[in-house]
């Protein structure tokens, strides 16, 4: 058959016609997936979460080619970015009205680490000598950059165009950092935000930031205030 291996499966790379579309939907429709009601294992859920560090977390190259190529259909396919628009809102409509629920009922379960900009961070923290969090779970519901839980200070290394950075990529997408931001404020922490920009190109001015942040709560903690 053409277009198909001597098992009947098709080629790699085929892309089959709408018409063979609508006939397997009809061919399936009724049926009972294979995978109802069935529940991972602990052996499963870590076979997946080590294919995705190997695959993607712990590769930087893999990282750089998918950001790449989401960036570029972004920014040159206006259907796909008008469908992304309209999705995004939709949800951030969603988010103000459940405000704090949303984040119990969105959680994170693979969040990506050891980024480059995350890396630096984590260098001057280190060389602050405090004890902090890498990927914090934040309630169980919000990871987080970094935290310093005995200061419930949270400190984010913010992608200028994943966050919409306003120097740089002002109207790039919509992000839910504000709506971050208030949930961990209601439980009496802080977020101290770091843009792509400054920490490439002035990690110094990182540096007094992240200083300052800590004496700051220090001091406030000591007062016993929020």
């Amino acid at each position: 058959m053409k277009n198909r291996d001597d098992k009947g499966r098709f080629v790699k790379g085929h892309i089959p016609t709408k018409e063979v579309i609508e006939k397997i939907k009809k061919k399936l429709k009724g049926q009972t997936p294979w995978n109802k009601n069935l529940k991972m294992n602990d052996s499963f859920k870590n076979n997946v979460r080590n294919s995705i560090n190997k695959w993607y977390i712990n590769n930087p190259k893999m990282k750089e080619q998918i950001s790449k190529t989401i960036k570029t259909k972004y920014e040159k396919d206006l259907t796909y970015r008008t469908r992304v628009s309209a999705a995004t809102k939709e949800a951030m409509k969603k988010v103000d009205k459940k405000k704090l629920a949303y984040w119990s009922n969105h959680k994170q379960s693979y969040p990506f680490a050891n980024t480059s900009i995350e890396l630096k961070i984590k260098q001057i923290l280190d060389k602050l000598n405090i004890k902090y969090v890498q990927q914090y779970i934040f309630n169980d519901a919000l990871t987080c950059d970094f935290a310093i839980p005995v200061l419930k200070l949270i400190i984010e290394c913010d992608g200028c165009y994943w966050h919409s950075c306003p120097k740089h990529h002002p109207k790039a997408r919509i992000t839910n950092d504000r709506q971050r931001d208030k949930y961990t404020t209601y439980f009496g922490w802080k977020t101290l935000r770091l843009w792509e920009h400054d920490i490439n190109n002035n990690i110094e001015k990182c540096h007094v930031k992240i200083k300052k942040a800590i004496l700051k709560r220090s001091r406030t903690l000591s007062k016993g205030i929020k």
